[in-house]
């Protein structure tokens, strides 16, 4: 593991020394790196989850959620008909037509 915190802090350093601006600093899927990090990030949350995240203190977000990332065409054609079998964008689509996202 301090392998991993030192890869975090690295990370993070890296980020602020090009980009002082930038309040996002995320490790894809790993919370918040043990503290290291500004922000939050998990994948396939539920409300429990959310709940969680919120009590860090932090912004949080979530990845890698819902059919719009794993999703096969046939799953996601229920929701949005052939456009499913066209590309990745017409898979992605679904999040809108089935209401899982929310800008």
């Amino acid at each position: 593991m301090e392998m991993q915190k030192k890869a975090w802090l690295e990370w993070r350093n890296i980020v602020q020394w090009n980009d002082p601006t930038r309040p996002w600093i995320s490790s894809d899927g790993e919370d918040d790196g043990d503290g290291i990090l500004p922000v939050t990030v998990r994948h396939y949350g539920d409300e429990n989850s959310m709940k969680r995240w919120e009590e860090i203190g932090k912004p949080w977000g979530i990845g890698e959620h819902s059919m719009t990332y794993y999703g096969t065409p046939e799953q996601v054609s229920k929701y949005n008909g052939e456009r499913a079998y066209e590309s990745q964008l017409g898979r992605g689509l679904v999040a809108l037509v089935s209401g899982s996202f929310h800008p």
